[in-house]
């Protein structure tokens, strides 16, 4: 035993000090910065630059890799709904309710046949996995098909979003009505807004929104259409 620890530290003895350097340098022996404030775009190089054998080490060479890696990054990133700055979804125009079968989907829109009650329209939200909601947008028209109105509609359309929890609990998250500055605006083409949201999207929940028509005094049947609905959505 005596022998073998004699022969081990002999053969130590034999071998080069192990040096580390403590500084990663270029090839002229200047340190590389230590960080790399390196931005994104949202482009996709076709090939990553590498440090290879034979090319130059400098700050120059390894940002161009850190960039081409950035860019790749930032381009995933805001190809996932939610992940970008803004993202406007269209929300499906399949209602899950047409309560008391007020409206029908003519051509490209659903329209309000009867004014006897406002009756109502509901329609799931498509969210992302992560975000929040900032506004919804639904673009309405006043006068399209019927005989018009003789004047402002007593109750205007209405524009809610509802929030659903796994216990099932309903909670009305924001609404709006319309309020058009006088006939003539609420007989072209219009959006009916909710803006100023932060509806956190959060697993497990769902969200949806209630369009409702007009009803009472001045109310016209088959002139109200729902053309659209969007979904702001943002990180």
């Amino acid at each position: 035993m005596k022998r073998a620890l004699i022969l081990l530290l002999a053969c130590l003895g034999c071998q080069p000090p192990v040096t580390f350097d403590p500084a990663c340098v270029d090839d002229a022996g200047a340190p590389l910065e230590s960080s790399m404030n390196v931005p994104g775009t949202n482009t996709w190089p076709t090939n990553v630059r590498v440090i290879d054998d034979g090319d130059t080490c400098s700050n120059a060479e390894h940002g161009a890799t850190a960039s081409d890696l950035a860019d790749r990054t930032t381009y995933v990133r805001d190809g996932v709904p939610g992940k970008a700055a803004s993202l406007a979804v269209k929300v499906p125009l399949a209602p899950a309710e047409n309560a008391s079968a007020r409206f029908e989907f003519s051509a490209a829109y659903w329209r309000q046949l009867d004014v006897t009650t406002a009756g109502r329209l509901i329609f799931p939200v498509p969210t992302t996995v992560k975000g929040k909601i900032t506004s919804v947008t639904a673009r309405i028209h006043g006068h399209i098909g019927g005989v018009g109105h003789a004047g402002l509609p007593a109750t205007k359309p209405k524009l809610l979003l509802w929030r659903i929890d796994p216990a099932l609990t309903l909670t009305v998250v924001a609404s709006a009505t319309d309020a058009p500055a006088n006939l003539a605006a609420y007989e072209t083409a219009h959006n009916l807004s909710i803006t100023g949201l932060s509806a956190a999207i959060v697993a497990g929940q769902e969200y949806f929104i209630q369009f409702e028509g007009e009803t009472g005094a001045n109310s016209s049947a088959l002139d109200l259409t729902l053309s659209s609905i969007e979904v702001t959505i943002e990180p």
